[in-house]
This record gives structure tokens, sequence and C-alpha cells, in this order.
């Protein structure tokens, strides 16, 4: 080489490389992770919402016609399906127990949610 001469050697370019390649799939795997648990927050956020609009739906039923269902699609969703699950509260006071269920697919796995409620006679 020349005296003087400035540049990096052919060393130095692959370690600054293979540093460079090392930082960018760190990163990389940082989007995938992101996106997966963007993915299930969605899941989780349907399911509540699912959820609660059976509730809703069980709180304006007559307190006698309220009766249990087996697991059925939801309406404004197929990919989810529900199950409500009642029985006598264990607190007495002629009060029910209503347990709504959803169920979804996540990365190939049934996946559930459960929400209950007390419901008495008005």
């Amino acid at each position: 080489m020349f005296r003087g001469a400035r540049g990096f050697t052919l060393t130095e370019v692959v370690v600054a490389v293979a540093i460079l390649g090392l930082a960018a799939a760190a990163l990389l795997n940082l989007f995938t992770l992101g996106a997966r648990l963007t993915s299930r927050a969605e899941h989780l956020l349907q399911a509540v919402n699912l959820a609660q609009a059976r509730l809703e739906e069980m709180k304006n039923t007559p307190y006698a016609e309220i009766a249990g269902q087996e697991k059925t699609p939801c309406a404004e969703n197929t990919a989810y399906s529900y199950r409500v699950d009642v029985a006598g509260s264990t607190l007495g006071f002629g009060l029910k127990t209503l347990t709504v269920t959803i169920y979804y697919q996540e990365l190939g796995k049934e996946k559930s949610l459960s929400v209950s409620m007390e419901r008495g006679e008005r």
C-alpha cells in the first residue's frame, strides 16, 4: 500500500458489516414480535367486546327467560363462537350467575375468554 494512505482494511469492513447485520436482525425480530402481540391484542379486544354484547343481551332478557346456550357462532364475527352458562349464585338472594365464554383461534390453537355477572330479578 501507499504510505499515508487512508481507508479501512478488509477486516474492518467485514466486522462492521457483521455488526450491522446483527443489529438489523434484532430490529427485524422486534417488528415480528410487535406484529404478533398486536394480533393477540386485537383477538382479545374482539372477544371482550363480543362477551360484553352477550351480557348486555342477558341484562335485557326477562329474568325467568334466562337460560344457558350451547356453543354458537357469533353473528357479528363468525371466526368467534360463544357459550352461555347459567347457575345459581353462591351469594344466594335469588341471583343467577351468567358466564359468557368466547372461543377463537390464535396461531392454530383454540383460545377462550370468560366473563361473568350476577343477575337478579327486578
